[in-house]
């Protein structure tokens, strides 16, 4: 053996190696091998996709946060939550068949986009809680505010700081992991040598040639033989992991055989293998059933969840703090136990696909019902005066709660766009003290009052009310206090009852979903049908969802916050009954049409073979049926032998290699 063939040897054997053991490049330290291990990876994967979910649904407690703070509209943080889609839309197709096929931990350490549907979204909206509790400039200044001021901005950064660390640092040992997890049931003695004997034979079967020659059999079906009009394909089987073939471009002339290789270690990906998978899959049209489907169910869901926080807060006058934590609990928490329970009922019971199918659709009608049923049940719209408005000819005014012109303030020359609401007399809220009337204002270290309001009907003096005060701060003569009046409404309980009831039912379609899409593809697709549906869902449902949302959103607004030169910043109050009819009635809407698309999957599910055992049923009347045709050929083709009188002699081509070596 020459020293270019022995550098070529020790090559192939090298990178062997690399594909067991942990390391980068060539930093493979022998003490690092101990977390070669499939618990190792399955920890770290799981803690990573943990990280991700509390990423996601963080971002979204902390909306309205950010809103405030920068003074812009849903429409542009609806924009924001899609471009967070467009890594997952660029990469879902290429990385599920490529990835599926390749390096498969430092594919998931490059991008990791599967979030776990349970824990890490509820723990997202359980930091979002935390978070937007604690005061924007936290540690640095205090604020004199509490959370359930309209004014309070809470440290959103904070969570973001902390979950984007622990992503770094969790994905970066993702690297590491070798391409393959070494068996541990096998010895890794024995492992390692035969795998260097398999190595061997590829290194001698790459300058292996068959020489040429030459055959009196005339169109032979016989598999190795080369034919007069054609060629045919040999192949090998030298060990469980070796395949090679014979060239399909042999000189008919010369009618000799190469034998070539073809791959080692499993399939090869290409890109032309990658379009053809693609063109299967857009040709099956029950997958294509299924792809529609996940996208209506999942569009308008993603745009529940994404808002639900502001249309808590909203609705029910709810700090950002509780609106996450029951966003997260009766929502995220609740669809879990769904999705735990359906797929232990899967595994279970073993329904057929004409089942799953129907059930799919039951989920789909019972969530249209169900936001149907919450159209109608929230609180109404407080009371406000200070409101914008216009008249006949289109002239602005502020109006008071008849909607007729304030009058009691408009000697005070307030600021239209800013929100400071106070709670007149505990029955009527103004947009700001100076809307009100109000000249004096009340601040001791834990409560701040406003009195003297010209608005109030009850008016006193201001020498009179100073010589009222008390140690206490101001007793009877209180005009106004901070915050919106507190609303007459007892909904929140039952609201939240039908919304989890709700969520739960559509949640146990999930793990059905999931099965119907992979048992209606065929095997070597089912990565990449998933990484298409992940394509389908981000394009057409994740990234228009948020927008399509944040525009309903802004549509409820009735009173935009502005700057001094009366640029539109935040809403910052929302008509309760368009927000609550508006918002569960285009979610209802999307799902309808998400229900008709199952109703077509469940006439087309008797094609789909669910079970293992049936498509093991299958596959053995199948293979009988192929065994039967090749029967049936072979006596065919002796029955023309005889005819003819053909006894041309056969020399069978044989390659045999000594496997010693790969026997431990």
């Amino acid at each position: 053996m020459d020293d270019e063939d022995e550098h070529h040897r020790q090559a192939m054997l090298a990178e062997h190696d690399d594909d067991y053991t942990c390391g980068l490049f060539r930093w493979r330290p022998r003490w690092l091998q101990r977390f070669a291990h499939k618990d190792c990876f399955l920890v770290l994967f799981c803690l990573t996709s943990v990280l991700q979910g509390i990423y996601y649904t963080y971002f979204v407690s902390v909306l309205t946060t950010i809103e405030k703070l920068y003074q812009i509209p849903s429409r542009t943080t609806g924009l924001i939550m899609s471009a967070t889609e467009i890594g997952q839309i660029t990469g879902a197709l290429a990385l599920t068949y490529f990835g599926g096929l390749g390096h498969r931990p430092r594919w998931i350490s490059a991008g990791i986009t599967i979030g776990v549907r349970v824990l890490g979204p509820v723990l997202g909206f359980l930091l979002g809680s935390i978070c937007t509790s604690i005061p924007v400039d936290f540690p640095f200044k205090t604020s004199d505010l509490t959370p359930s001021d309209p004014n309070w901005i809470g440290a959103w950064w904070l969570g973001l700081f902390l979950v984007g660390l622990l992503l770094f640092l969790t994905s970066f040992p993702m690297v590491i992991f070798p391409r393959r997890l070494p068996n541990p049931d096998q010895s890794s003695y024995c492992h390692q040598q035969q795998q260097r004997s398999l190595l061997e034979h590829k290194r001698q079967l790459q300058s292996y040639t068959i020489k040429e020659g030459q055959t009196n059999i005339d169109n032979n079906d016989d598999n190795g033989i080369a034919t007069n009009n054609g060629t045919k394909t040999m192949t090998l089987d030298l060990s469980q992991n070796l395949v090679l073939d014979t060239s399909k471009n042999v000189d008919s002339d010369k009618k000799n055989l190469k034998i070539e290789k073809k791959r080692i270690f499993g399939e090869s990906a290409s890109w032309i293998g990658f379009f053809r998978a693609v063109k299967r899959l857009l040709k099956n049209d029950i997958f294509l059933c299924r792809t529609a489907s996940s996208v209506f169910h999942i569009l308008p869901i993603s745009g529940l969840y994404t808002f639900l926080p502001k249309y808590l807060e909203s609705q029910f006058q709810l700090t950002a703090k509780d609106a996450s934590l029951i966003a997260g609990l009766a929502g995220i928490l609740v669809m879990g136990v769904g999705v735990f329970s359906s797929g232990t009922f899967m595994r279970k019971f073993k329904p057929s696909a004409q089942f799953v199918a129907r059930w799919l659709a039951f989920a789909a009608i019972s969530f249209v019902l169900g936001m149907v049923v919450l159209m109608f049940m929230g609180c109404p719209t407080n009371q406000f005066s200070g409101l914008k408005e216009y008249d006949d000819n289109g002239n602005q005014f502020i109006s008071n709660e008849f909607g007729n012109r304030l009058e009691c303030s408009q000697q005070c020359n307030c600021p239209n766009g800013k929100f400071e609401p106070v709670c007149m007399n505990n029955s009527l809220t103004y947009v700001s003290p100076c809307l009100a009337g109000c000249t004096t204002m009340y601040n001791s270290t834990t409560e701040k009052y406003y009195v003297d309001c010209s608005c109030s009907s009850s008016k006193t003096s201001s020498s009179s009310s100073s010589s009222r005060w008390s140690n206490s701060g101001p007793s009877s003569i209180l005009n106004a206090k901070p915050g919106p009046c507190s609303l007459q409404c007892n909904t929140l309980t039952m609201y939240i009852i039908i919304f989890s009831i709700t969520v739960l039912l559509h949640s146990t379609s999930e793990v059905g979903s999931m099965l119907l899409t992979l048992r209606c593809v065929e095997p070597q697709d089912k990565a990449l049908a998933l990484g298409f549906i992940s394509f389908a869902i981000g394009l057409f449902g994740n990234v228009p969802c948020p927008i399509i949302y944040g525009a309903i959103v802004d549509s409820t607004c009735i009173f935009w916050e502005e700057d001094a030169c009366g640029t539109k910043g935040a809403c910052r109050l929302y008509d309760s009954t368009r927000f609550r009819r508006w918002f569960h009635g285009i979610t209802a809407m999307i799902m309808l049409i998400g229900f008709i698309i199952d109703i077509v999957v469940c006439y087309k599910a008797s094609a789909i073979i669910f079970n293992d055992e049936d498509a093991e049923k299958v596959e053995n009347e199948n293979e009988q049926q192929q065994q039967q045709q090749k029967q049936n050929d072979e006596d065919v083709t002796r029955t023309n032998a005889k005819q003819t009188d053909l006894t041309s002699p056969f020399l069978p081509i044989r390659t045999t290699f000594d496997d010693k070596e790969s026997q431990c």
